[in-house]
């Protein structure tokens, strides 16, 4: 599997085009932006996008699901806590980002622990709150990968003082996958480059 960083929008948001091992499908994360570079991407690479996954709600994350889900007739996936936000612009932020606002209905609602297959690959879905209620990473244990949206970054966390964000709630989500997955995990945050677990150990330390 291929793993594409296609960084869009004002706020520099990790849009990631997945591309599985024959070139043949695909899958898009967090496409918050730009749907023309989006789109040339997945056509540089020649695969069909079957799943687009928001990690949660933001308008910087979600700005460009419609025109792609409508480009590429694939469905859109959020998880159920997130799904209310995506869906309204107020919630989402998007009025900040588009004087208009704008809302993504998600196709379907994903749950913790569940199991989805993106371009070949089955991720685990990791519920973890507090940027957002419903914000989740993307977990491949055969990859060692972690897709951590805005709950992890090279370097700091995800911010908590926007509406619905709770401190707390982020520290356990951060504690979980320190203890639960390795520390060689690979991380691909929503913004900014790869990290690992390992390297973010003493960062954690810093703000808890």
């Amino acid at each position: 599997m291929k793993i594409v960083p296609i960084v869009v929008g004002e706020l520099g948001t990790n849009a990631y085009l997945l591309v599985d091992s024959d070139g043949l499908t695909g899958a898009v994360i967090d496409p918050g932006a730009d749907a023309d570079v989006i789109d040339a991407a997945i056509a540089e690479h020649g695969c069909r996008i079957d799943k687009i996954v928001l990690t949660h709600g933001h308008a910087d994350h979600i700005g460009a699901a419609d025109e792609l889900r409508a480009a590429t007739k694939a469905k859109v996936y959020i998880h159920e806590a997130e799904a209310a936000m995506a869906a309204d612009e107020n919630l989402n932020l998007s009025c900040w980002i588009d004087p208009r606002g704008f809302a993504i209905q998600a196709d379907e609602v994903l749950q913790d622990g569940q199991v989805i297959t993106l371009a070949g690959q089955e991720f685990t879905v990791l519920h973890t709150p507090g940027h957002t209620p419903g914000g989740i990473c993307l977990y491949n244990e055969g990859l060692g990968w972690l897709i951590s949206g805005d709950t992890l970054f090279e370097g700091s966390i995800g911010r908590t003082d926007l509406p619905g964000g709770d401190p707390g709630q982020l520290y356990r989500s951060l504690e979980k996958l320190l203890v639960e997955l390795p520390e060689n995990t690979k991380v691909f945050p929503g913004h900014g480059g790869p990290t690992t677990l390992l390297a973010e150990k003493g960062v954690l330390q810093r703000f808890f």
